[in-house]
């Protein structure tokens, strides 16, 4: 075993995943305060759109910003880490959240700086892209879930929760093109909020199990 693989504490990859696990944490709560605080606004065009538009509203974006810079920073320190013994599954992955970072950072460019054009019902195409997003970002960590070893219960668990992300990014995506408007259901909402808490409970454990043991013992 070498000094750095995905067997070894790493203070880089806890501090990465303890950024993923507080900027999801804020994501979800903020999002909500931020639209029961506006209240139904009447946008129906592009032209309501603009009219009622304020900077309020673009809140949860600079979050999700920050949401994605912590994943992309995630997944490439762990690739880096499981290198030499995956290599292909380090690669693909690294590519993938490239593809993963293009369409997320596309989608918030977009909401922050233009007006979408088609606002009959708070689901636009433009958010859609949130949806194909992050069901990449869901390969990826389900890619990189197989590098992890598995001869402690904490890893197994890690291993499990990030093939679950995968498994539950790739349904989401797969629902969504087939109807854009599940993502304002019942359905689609508590797919959202199931997928934070495994965010956030997976990040956390991946801080935990992988900081150094005599941090661990403060």
């Amino acid at each position: 075993m070498t000094d750095h693989d995905l067997d070894s504490p790493d203070w880089p990859l806890t501090v990465t995943a303890w950024c993923v696990a507080a900027a999801a944490t804020l994501s979800g709560p903020v999002s909500a305060i931020v639209t029961i605080y506006e209240g139904e606004r009447p946008w129906h065009d592009a032209q309501s759109y603009a009219g009622h538009a304020d900077w309020l509203q673009q809140t949860p974006l600079w979050i999700g910003f920050a949401l994605e810079a912590a994943s992309v920073l995630l997944v490439v320190r762990m690739a880096s880490l499981a290198f030499e013994r995956h290599r292909t599954r380090s690669l693909l992955s690294i590519v993938v959240v490239a593809i993963y970072a293009a369409v997320i950072t596309v989608n918030f460019a977009l909401q922050i700086t233009s007006v979408p054009v088609q606002m009959t019902n708070r689901t636009t195409p433009i958010s859609a892209l949130e949806i194909f997003g992050y069901g990449v970002l869901g390969i990826a960590t389900a890619v990189l879930a197989e590098a992890i070893p598995t001869h402690t219960r904490r890893k197994r668990m890690i291993r499990w929760l990030l093939r679950s992300n995968g498994v539950l990014s790739l349904g989401g995506l797969i629902v969504t093109s087939a109807s854009l408007g599940w993502v304002q259901t019942a359905a689609g909402l508590a797919s959202f909020v199931g997928w934070n808490l495994l965010i956030v409970v997976s990040m956390l454990l991946i801080g935990f199990e992988y900081m150094p043991p005599k941090a661990r013992a403060i």
